[in-house]
């Protein structure tokens, strides 16, 4: 898990800053189990659209980190969006499992 904790830490500036308007979306660790982890994006692109608690709308940030996830570790990832802002969440949530 600690592997995972730092890749995580590594990508943060690479694969999560916005170098268009220059708007950090940092992920945070929020939780972690044997199998992976729970990582969150408090300002995520999506903020601020308007409220749909039918949808969760952020798969491409997912797709980027499992992307550079499976690259890194060589291995399969799983991303899969758990919480949105556009679905009523106060931030944007991801669970991250190593298979």
């Amino acid at each position: 898990m600690f592997l995972i904790t730092g890749l995580l830490s590594q990508l943060d500036y690479k694969f999560w800053t916005n170098e268009v308007n220059a708007k950090e979306r940092l992920p945070m660790i929020v939780g972690q189990d044997e199998r992976g982890l729970c990582v969150a994006v408090e300002d995520c692109f999506c903020k601020g659209l308007p409220v749909d608690e039918e949808k969760m709308v952020c798969d491409l940030e997912g797709a980027i980190m499992e992307g550079a996830l499976k690259k890194i570790l060589n291995r399969t990832v799983s991303v899969r969006e758990v919480k949105c802002n556009v679905h009523g969440d106060e931030r944007c949530e991801y669970e991250v499992r190593l298979q």
